[in-house]
C-alpha cells in the first residue's frame, strides 16, 4: 500500500510545501481493510532537471520523523521539470530500500499503487510485481517508434492489463494499476482498480494552475480538486495542461 503525488510545471505552491504537506500521509493517509491510518515504511523523492531521473533521497524510515526527508524536499526546485514522491506501507514481507518508489528504468520511472497477483508478475528474480509491470511497459514502448511514447502508454498499459486478465482465467488478477509514470517529458497517471469497495482508497486526484498541475491521491490543499475516474489516464505536460481518455 502507498501514496503518491507528482508536480509538474510551474504550480503557485511551493514544491516544499507540498512535499511536506504530503509527508502528512505517512501519518494519516488512506489505507485498505480496516488497517491503522499511515505509511510508515519508507519513502522516495525523485526529480526529472532534464530527461534522467534522480533519485533525490529515499529511506525504510518512516517520512515523518525521518530528517533526512526535508532534506531531500529542499533539493526539490522549479528547476525539476516533474517530481515523484512515494510513501509506503507494507502490506507484507520484509522492508528493503529497493522496494521503495518510483522504481527506474533508463529514463523512465514508475509509481504503482496495487497489487498484481498472476504468477508471472510474483516475485519474478527476486522483483517485485510494480518491477515487472515497469519492465513489460518500458519494453514494449521502446519496441515502438520513436517520439511516439505518449500513444504508446495508453495502447501497452491497456495490453499489459489484458494479459493479467488472461493469464488469470478469470481468477483474481489485480487489485489496481493505479499507477504513476513519466519519461521526463510528460506524467502518466492511471487510475484502475478492481473492486468497488476500493474507490475511496485508489483515488487520484489533481490540482492545475495555469503553469502546472499537482497529483496526489488524497486532497492535501483546500481548494477545488478534479478526480479520475476508474480505468482513465491523464496525461500532463510541464505547461499544466492535462489531456484525459479512457484506459479500457
Amino acid at each position: 500500500m502507498c501514496r503518491m503525488m507528482a508536480i509538474v510545471g510551474d504550480v503557485p505552491v511551493s514544491r516544499l510545501d507540498l512535499l511536506l504537506k504530503f509527508r502528512c500521509l505517512s501519518v494519516c493517509g488512506k489505507v485498505r481493510g480496516g488497517l491503522a491510518p499511515g505509511h510508515e515504511d519508507g519513502w522516495e523523492i525523485l526529480s526529472y532537471r532534464d530527461d534522467s531521473p534522480e533519485y533525490i533521497g529515499r529511506s525504510t524510515d518512516p517520512a515523518w520523523k525521518d530528517a533526512q526527508y526535508e532534506v531531500a524536499c529542499r533539493k526539490v526546485t522549479n528547476a525539476d521539470r516533474i517530481a515523484l514522491a512515494h510513501i509506503r506501507k507494507r502490506s507484507s514481507g520484509g522492508n528493503p530500500k529497493e522496494n521503495t518508489q518510483p522504481l527506474v528504468y533508463g529514463r523512465w520511472s514508475l509509481g504503482h499503487n496495487g497489487t498484481i497477483y498472476t504468477p508471472s508478475f510474483n516475485t519474478v528474480n527476486g522483483r517485485s510485481d510494480s518491477q515487472v509491470l515497469l519492465d513489460r511497459l518500458v519494453k514494449r514502448i521502446e519496441a515502438g517508434e520513436p517520439n511516439m511514447a505518449e500513444s504508446l502508454i495508453a495502447e501497452n498499459l491497456g495490453r499489459i492489463r489484458d494479459d493479467i486478465l488472461r493469464e488469470a482465467k478469470g481468477g483474481r488478477a489485480y487489485s489496481s494499476l493505479t499507477l504513476m509514470v513519466s519519461d521526463g517529458r510528460c506524467l502518466y497517471v492511471l487510475r484502475d482498480f478492481t473492486d468497488d469497495a476500493d474507490d475511496d482508497y485508489y483515488t487520484m486526484y489533481y490540482r492545475r494552475s495555469s503553469e502546472g498541475v499537482v497529483f496526489c491521491q488524497e486532497r492535501i490543499l483546500e481548494g477545488a480538486w478534479e478526480s479520475l475516474d476508474n480505468q482513465e489516464l491523464a496525461i500532463a505536460t510541464h505547461d499544466g495542461q492535462v489531456r484525459r481518455q479512457r484506459c479500457d
